[in-house]
Order: structure tokens, then C-alpha cells, then sequence
């Protein structure tokens, strides 16, 4: 219990720093702290507290008199509070109508179409064709080297701290976990679950919106995604501003021989995963996920267990329930190589329906690296006893954060 209290309080801590700093913090982030420590002492009188246990709530009783009264605070999300306020077109906050059009921008289901239809726009343009010439032939005939140098201007900007105060999307690096890491080595993280679109993966890896850079100093992380991002016009260049790679073996290991502190980010689970994804539930892909471990072992890189608390809880899943849908959404996921999810969310003047993700917290956890050896040519036995060691590693990261941060789920599951 003492550990649980010892994460709630620095969370609150945390959002108390960000109310002085005059950033966003949501009522729904208080409201899930202040459950998670009620639950733990549900049976427990007040003044029986420890003294870590009265900080703790005295805390949580301040931050929730602060955003009371705070209309940014406010997402229209919290169960209970939707079907009051269904459709709201006035009265918004200037803020929280900032933080929807940028996750629109950078959104998949929203931001592919604008950079499509730009490029359409701007072939029809007499004025503009000979410049999108050029531009489809550097997309053809210059391809990035790998690893891409992430741009400073881009990841810092502060339109991704927009982007994050939208759910908000959180980062916890415990200090014990920071001193086990070292700029001399290169890094795989593993990132769970895959959720529908992976926000607290590009908020804190892609980008730098909660600071990782500053605590792990000359860990340089490049995230993994999909080759299919790099051919859309427009909206490949969002993706190598920050750095990212195609997700092939190939990139992988190019990236892990870059030299010290170079480090990738793989969303293990894949697009299969983000199939399975619903709110309450956190079921992966990972049995037979084995690739990542064999590259690990081939360049001696440590692996790094990370697990986004809430990512699978921004949309809902129309195809949950129903094993035929699914099944047929799985053969076409493994003909297109990218999955096509039956999901809503919110909408722009709407909370109950729309492509919009909920504005629900997602708190994103960095567990210890987990060292392994080097050894050139890895056998079945080797990438098993060492898959084995991951998946346990995984696990005990999610237990010992599951009740601070996932008080209402039905548990972790490791499906296929």
C-alpha cells in the first residue's frame, strides 16, 4: 500500500507543479488519483492514516477544490457528465478548442485526409505543379539514412504540450529507474498496449512534450512506425522531424549501431493489437512477438518495458463483441499490412460520437532496463528464455502500477 500511496503522491505532485505553472490539468485525472487512494483505504479511519497517507490526501483534497471552478479543467468525459452536456457549441475555452484542432492535425484518421486533399489542391494549381513535381520526386529518389536526427524546434514545440493536455497524457520515469540507464548503451523500448493511434508513444518519444529527454540525458529514442506514414505527402515530414524509422530489422539495427545512446521505441503489439483495443481493457499481442527479443540479443541492447496506462480507453471499439467482425477485420489488417479499425469517439461539438479520441488521461510508465547478452546468432532456446524474462518483467511493472493508474480495468492479458 505504502508504494501505491508513494506514486498517487507524487502524481499529485506533479499536477499540483502544473496548476502553479499555470498548465492544464484535468478534473478526470484528480477524480481517478482520488479513487485510486479511496480504494486503498476504504476500510482505513482517517486519523488512523500514515503520516505519507494524510500528505497525500490533503493534497488531492487541493487539487480538486482547484479545478473545481477551472472550465479547462472540465472534458465533458467523465462518466455521468456526458449525457448532461451531449452537445455544446458555445462557452468552450479558447485552450481546450486549441488542443482539438491540433490533435486533428496530427491525428491519422483526420490529418491524412487534410494533407491528401492539400496535395490534390496544390497539383491542380498551375502556379504550385511544378513545385509538387519536385517534391514527389525527392519523396521517390531521397530516402532518409537512418537514424534521422530529431529537430529540436519540432519536438519541443509548443503545440505538443497542446497535444497532451488534450487527454492529458502523463510520463513517470521513477529516479530508482533513471540511474539504471547509461548514454553508453543503446536501448529498445517496448511500448504497450498499441491502443488505436499509440498517443502517449509520439506525445513522449516522437516528441519530447513531458521532458523524457531531460531525464534520461543522451538517450536519443527514435520510434518505429509504419513504412505506409512515409508516403503520404506531407505528413511523412511530422514524422521525421521526430526522428522516427520505418520499423523494419533493417532500421533497427542500423539505429542501435549509430553509436552511444542511440535507441529505438517499438510498438510491439502492432496492428493487430490496435484491433482488440476497448476502454477498461488491456489484452496484448505479445506471445508470439519474438522479434524484438532477437534483435536485443544480436546488438546486447537492454530492453525497456514500457505500459501506457489508458491508451486502449480514448475510443470505443464497434466491433467488440462481435467475433465474426473481427475476424474478418484481422484477414484484411494481414492483407494491407495496417489495420482499419471500427472505433468512435467524440466529435468536435459533440462528447457521445465522433473520430475524435476521449479526453481521458493516459499516464505512460518507463520500467528498469532489462540487461541481456550479446550473442550474434540467437537461437530459438536463447530468444525464448529471454522472452520469457521480458514478458515477467512487463508484468511486474503493470502490477506495480496497476492500482495507482488502472483502478477500473479488467486486468492485464496477454491473448495471442
Amino acid at each position: 500500500m505504502s508504494n501505491t500511496v508513494g506514486k498517487i503522491l507524487e502524481s499529485a505532485g506533479h499536477l499540483k507543479m502544473l496548476l502553479a505553472k499555470g498548465k492544464s490539468v484535468s478534473r478526470r485525472e484528480v477524480n481517478d488519483l482520488r479513487d485510486a487512494f479511496d480504494k486503498l483505504h476504504q476500510h482505513v479511519e482517517p486519523y488512523e492514516y500514515s503520516k505519507k497517507a494524510t500528505q497525500c490526501d490533503n493534497l488531492l483534497k487541493q487539487l480538486t477544490e482547484q479545478v473545481e471552478g477551472d472550465a479547462n479543467a472540465a472534458t465533458g468525459d467523465v462518466e455521468g457528465h456526458a449525457k448532461k452536456e451531449n452537445w455544446k457549441f458555445m462557452n468552450i475555452p479558447g485552450r481546450r478548442r486549441l488542443q482539438t484542432l491540433i490533435v486533428s492535425l496530427f491525428l491519422f484518421f483526420t490529418g491524412v485526409p487534410f494533407f491528401l486533399i492539400l496535395t490534390a489542391l496544390l497539383i491542380l494549381n498551375w502556379v504550385t505543379f511544378p513545385l509538387m513535381v519536385l517534391y514527389g520526386a525527392y519523396m521517390l529518389y531521397s530516402r532518409p539514412q537512418h537514424p534521422v536526427k530529431k529537430q529540436g524546434w519540432y519536438v519541443k514545440a509548443s503545440f505538443w504540450k497542446h497535444y497532451s493536455d488534450y487527454f492529458p497524457i502523463r510520463l513517470v520515469v521513477p529516479k530508482t529507474v533513471r540511474q539504471k540507464f547509461s548514454d553508453k548503451k543503446n536501448y529498445i523500448f517496448a511500448y504497450h498496449p498499441h491502443g488505436v493511434h499509440t498517443f502517449g508513444a509520439m506525445v513522449n518519444f516522437a516528441a519530447d512534450a513531458n521532458n523524457l529527454s531531460e531525464m534520461l540525458p543522451g538517450i536519443k529514442i527514435h520510434v518505429q512506425t509504419l513504412s505506409l506514414n512515409f508516403w503520404i505527402p506531407f505528413w511523412r515530414e511530422l514524422f521525421f522531424f521526430g526522428g522516427c524509422g520505418d520499423a523494419s530489422a533493417g532500421c533497427i539495427r542500423k539505429t542501435l549501431k549509430a553509436g552511444p545512446g542511440e535507441s529505438v521505441l517499438l510498438v510491439v503489439g502492432g496492428a493487430e493489437e490496435s484491433l482488440m483495443s476497448m476502454p477498461g481493457t488491456n489484452e496484448l499481442t505479445l506471445t508470439k512477438r519474438k522479434g524484438f527479443v532477437k534483435l536485443a540479443l544480436e546488438a546486447g541492447s537492454p530492453l525497456v518495458p514500457v505500459y501506457a496506462f489508458g491508451e486502449t480507453n480514448v475510443y470505443d471499439n464497434l466491433a467488440a463483441g462481435k467475433p465474426k467482425l473481427q475476424k474478418f477485420l484481422l484477414k484484411m489488417q494481414k492483407k494491407l499490412g495496417f489495420a482499419l479499425p471500427l472505433i468512435h469517439g467524440r466529435g468536435y461539438f459533440n462528447y457521445h460520437f465522433g473520430i475524435l479520441p476521449h479526453r481521458r488521461p493516459i499516464v505512460v510508465v518507463v520500467g528498469a532496463p532489462l540487461e541481456l547478452p550479446r550473442i550474434s546468432q540467437p537461437t530459438t532456446d536463447d530468444v525464448e528464455k529471454w522472452h520469457k524474462k521480458y514478458v515477467e518483467a512487463l508484468t511486474a511493472l503493470y502490477l506495480e502500477n496497476k492500482d495507482a493508474y488502472d483502478l477500473n480495468s479488467t486486468g492485464l492479458k496477454i491473448v495471442r
